[in-house]
C-alpha cells in the first residue's frame, strides 16, 4: 500500500511528508501500528519511519517511564557506551553510500 505523501494525504495546505534520509516523497506503508500511525519505508533509500510522525507529547504512550527507568538508560553501562560507536560507524557507512 502506498502512503500518499504528495497527493493530499496530509491536511489541506500541509507540505507533503518527505523522507528524512534522502528527501524522497515515495513512502510505502509496511506495518499498520494502530489507528494513529504506520511504519512506512522510503521507496528511494529504504529508510523506515513513522507516518505521520508521532508527536513528542505522545511518545510516553509507546515508551513508558519503565522503558528507560530513572537513569534514562536502557542497557548496562558498557553497552550504552558502545551505542555512539555503532551510530558513528553506521553514519560513515551511509555517507559512503
Amino acid at each position: 500500500m502506498k502512503v500518499e505523501t504528495g497527493k493530499g494525504a496530509e491536511s489541506p495546505g500541509a507540505a507533503p511528508m518527505r523522507c528524512m534520509g534522502c528527501g524522497g516523497d515515495s513512502l510505502r506503508e509496511v506495518l499498520k501500528v494502530d489507528d494513529a500511525f504506520s511504519l512506512a519505508r522510503c521507496a528511494n533509500c529504504g529508510l523506515v519511519t513513522t507516518f505521520p510522525p508521532v508527536p513528542a507529547a505522545e511518545l510516553d504512550r509507546y515508551y513508558p517511564h519503565s522503558y528507560y527507568g530513572d537513569s534514562n538508560r536502557r542497557f548496562n553501562v558498557f553497552l550504552e557506551g558502545l551505542i555512539p560507536f555503532f551510530r558513528n560507524r553506521r553514519g560513515r557507512a551511509i555517507e559512503r553510500f
